[in-house]
């Protein structure tokens, strides 16, 4: 009897494992078509800490939309309380090594000890791993996994960097970016 009851708490609670084990393979199907044309390229399994305040701040409007498009999303109760959620598990690690084939993963710990010091770490990055590398959140996915939110981050150098936060639609079966929320270019 505890065991069912324990089953059904899983269950009620969203963490059962089929659930989490679909959305995991929605976030890499996700990944990989965003990245594809890209590859090969070097990425790392955490975004900057403060984003979060950020991105919160973002969606605390109930109308997402961009000034240079006419594209707009109007969020409902569950989208924002289903994003927020989200949201707190951003910096929660959830890239596999070989999610991306062809490309180099760096994991966090190793990048923070390349970049220790940022003038001499950046000319031995360059050296062995190229131009830069990615970071990006986990995809958040809604109205039934047919919108999703996404952000990456492009890191070149001490003064070098580009981002992103995008909203990208389901057509068919590829997902297109519908439009830029925030973005930067330093």
């Amino acid at each position: 009897m505890k065991h069912i009851f324990i089953t059904i708490l899983i269950f009620c609670f969203g963490i059962h494992p089929s659930v989490n084990a679909q959305n995991k393979s929605l976030s890499n199907t996700f990944l990989k078509e965003h990245f594809r044309h890209l590859e090969p390229i070097t990425y790392t399994n955490a975004i900057s800490t403060g984003l979060e305040k950020e991105f919160r701040s973002i969606f605390n409007n109930d109308t997402l939309w961009n000034n240079q498009s006419e594209a707009m999303l109007i969020l409902t109760k569950v989208d924002k309380e289903h994003i927020y959620n989200e949201l707190g598990k951003l910096n929660q690690r959830f890239v596999d090594k070989g999610l991306l084939r062809k490309s180099c993963f760096l994991p966090k710990e190793k990048l923070d000890l390349i970049l220790k010091d940022p003038f001499s770490g950046w000319a031995d990055f360059y050296k062995k791993y190229g131009k830069g590398y990615y970071s990006f959140s986990k995809p958040i996915f809604i109205r039934d996994n047919s919108i999703c939110i996404f952000f990456f981050n492009f890191d070149c150098g001490v003064l070098c960097a580009k981002g992103e936060l995008s909203v990208y639609k389901k057509s068919g079966n590829k997902w297109v970016k519908w439009f830029i929320l925030n973005e930067f270019v330093s």
